[in-house]
């Protein structure tokens, strides 16, 4: 480790340029040579950070059709965890930009059902082999694509009432679905937009919420 660190100091400082350049060159080809994945799959997790940043920033489901793609290259539990890394990365971004227009009571309503949402999820995930997980992941994204699309035809007018019932509904099964297959974002945006949310708020709590939600889920994915 001493000697590795020498021979960087000496690459930036000018001695050993061909030398210390070669080193570098070999030194990032075996950090990522280190996960083991092929050329195709790290174009895939390029192509699902791109969608993730394009999703934090505005464009509600632009994972959808990735998710189901990453989970056949790599597997449904790490496929998870790839874009959950993805998306907290991105939650921090989406945080940076819409910090300040947070509904936290709509935050706070929805956590505790979320969070038993992620239990359930973790508690199937556990219990199921990787090929039902893919399956299970594959459904959870055509619900929510649909999810999507009824949302675009009704536009933003009122999907669901206020009750707590269905807050709790919507709770539940964003827990549940972002636990399995990070697939909550669907269920939580027709929530916030059944309650008229602007796009700054909707942004704002959205990145709040997401970010509470995945801090949640990275230790439950790491250790459990």
């Amino acid at each position: 480790m001493v000697l590795t660190g020498g021979l960087h100091i000496l690459s930036f400082s000018g001695f050993g340029t061909q030398a210390g350049t070669t080193h570098r060159e070999d030194n990032t080809m075996g950090f990522f040579d280190s996960f083991g994945f092929s050329d195709i799959q790290w174009i895939l997790i390029i192509i699902a950070a791109f969608l993730v940043g394009i999703e934090k920033t505005g464009i509600n489901g632009a994972t959808m059709l990735i998710i189901p793609v990453l989970a056949s290259a790599f597997g449904g539990k790490v496929s998870a965890g790839i874009i959950l890394t993805l998306m907290l990365t991105g939650d921090v971004f989406a945080i940076s930009f819409y910090r300040k227009h947070a509904d936290w009571s709509n935050i706070k309503k929805l956590l505790p059902w979320t969070m038993a949402g992620l239990l359930l999820g973790l508690a199937v995930g556990t219990y199921i082999n990787d090929a039902l997980f893919k399956e299970l992941i594959a459904i959870l994204v055509i619900i929510c694509l649909i999810l999507l699309i009824i949302t675009g035809k009704k536009g933003n007018g009122p999907i669901i009432s206020k009750s707590t019932v269905l807050s709790a509904v919507a709770g539940i099964a964003a827990g549940f679905s972002t636990m399995i297959g990070n697939a909550g974002g669907p269920i939580f945006s027709i929530y916030l937009l059944a309650r008229g949310f602007k796009k700054f708020d909707f942004m704002g709590t959205a990145a709040w919420f997401f970010m509470i939600v995945n801090l949640t889920k990275l230790p439950l994915q790491i250790f459990v």
